[in-house]
């Protein structure tokens, strides 16, 4: 914060430009006059700041966290994946404004943040029940954000989250993968199913359920064997909806099996024929599977099919999201090299393919030694 003062009139006086208002972001200003001399306004300028200074670090503003969590979600919104934003608006509206939103931003202490996270995991859920690990740490991410925009902002002193709170520890999830025998009988039970196509791409492509979902015939070239990851499909308060990539690296070509490319064909006839069918009512989306209408599918309802097409092909349950753990593990193991399967399935980074399917890479491990081996006996 900034003041000067200057001749008015007869007398002096002092302005002194404060913080940008978070709400609107228009400039704000305190300014008094009517002082004799220029001391006098120098002194009444260094009481101002310093009881301004004092509102800040004391905490005797007025700024609760409930009011600035609402402004700040609203600053971040146009930033944000919808389904990123209705995570974050949960977290707000379900688990910390209820609990410690009436209290100003200089009286969440890290003591009162790790209470919160104490409650939200023994009985922050709908019925009672704790809240997940996932969803705890959610939590502490939206406040961590919000906090450090505080701070930038000056509307308090310390970020509370900066260091020192105790996260619940999060548990891995069980990876299940098919076998490359359980994953051929499985295309080969399905290929006749309405979703079969689906079931093909996912398995030969790795590619995530939102992604297939929002694939357009217009990122497809068959000709040319492959096809460009540009949209993806989200729930949104359970209403499905197009968004763009998490990452720049899912944005990414992919390339295409024989197999898989006529199981796209025959996507293309089957969805043309509904097209003929229902007519005027066919819903022009662009995209390569739909309803019967040419609708958006719901990504919960694609889940639910999957678990009946493994019934079918009596295969052990595993999720969906498990094909793409399939694809990434049988490549590791027929040794493609780990940079390749990163960018197939879009990951950020190689390390981050290599540590999520470390269990799938002791061959690679063999194979360096033996070709060590062979260097040093030349």
């Amino acid at each position: 914060m900034q003041g000067r003062v200057y001749r008015r009139g007869t007398g002096w006086a002092f302005k002194v430009d404060l913080p940008r208002d978070p709400a609107t972001g228009q400039r704000r200003q305190r300014q008094k006059g009517g002082f004799a001399t220029r001391k006098a306004a120098e002194e009444g300028l260094t009481d101002l700041l310093g009881e301004i200074r004092t509102d800040v670090v004391a905490g005797t503003g007025t700024t609760k966290l409930e009011d600035w969590l609402n402004e700040w979600l609203a600053a971040v919104e146009p930033s944000l994946r919808p389904s990123t934003y209705s995570l974050y608006s949960t977290a707000v509206t379900s688990w910390i404004t209820p609990r410690i939103g009436a209290l100003k931003l200089a009286e969440v202490t890290p003591q009162v943040v790790q209470r919160l996270y104490t409650d939200l995991a023994t009985s922050g859920g709908r019925s009672g029940n704790g809240l997940s690990p996932r969803s705890v740490r959610l939590a502490h991410q939206v406040l961590r954000q919000a906090f450090a925009k505080a701070v930038q902002w000056k509307l308090t002193a310390n970020n509370p989250l900066a260091s020192g709170i105790i996260l619940p520890r999060m548990e891995p999830k069980e990876m299940k993968t098919l076998s490359a025998e359980d994953a051929k009988a499985f295309l080969d039970a399905t290929a006749d199913d309405l979703l079969g196509p689906l079931w093909c791409l996912l398995l030969t492509t790795g590619l995530r359920r939102g992604e297939a979902l929002g694939l357009r015939w217009s990122d497809v070239d068959l000709a040319d064997a492959r096809l460009e990851v540009r949209q993806t499909v989200v729930a949104v308060k359970g209403t499905p909806l197009i968004s763009e990539p998490k990452t720049k690296t899912g944005r990414r070509t992919v390339y295409l099996s024989g197999r898989t490319i006529e199981a796209l064909k025959d996507q293309r006839a089957r969805q043309k024929a509904d097209r003929n069918l229902v007519g005027s009512a066919w819903e022009d989306s662009g995209l390569v599977f739909t309803t019967t209408t040419g609708g958006l599918l719901h990504p919960r309802n694609v889940l639910r099919d999957f678990q009946i097409a493994l019934d079918k092909a009596n295969l052990p349950k595993v999720r969906l999201h498990d094909l793409r753990h399939t694809v990434a593990t049988l490549l590791l193991h027929e040794g493609a090299h780990p940079k390749v399967v990163q960018e197939l399935l879009g990951h950020a980074n190689v390390a981050i393919t290599l540590n999520t399917y470390s269990h799938a890479t002791p061959g690679l491990h063999r194979e360096a030694a033996d070709m060590l081996e062979g260097v040093l006996k030349l």
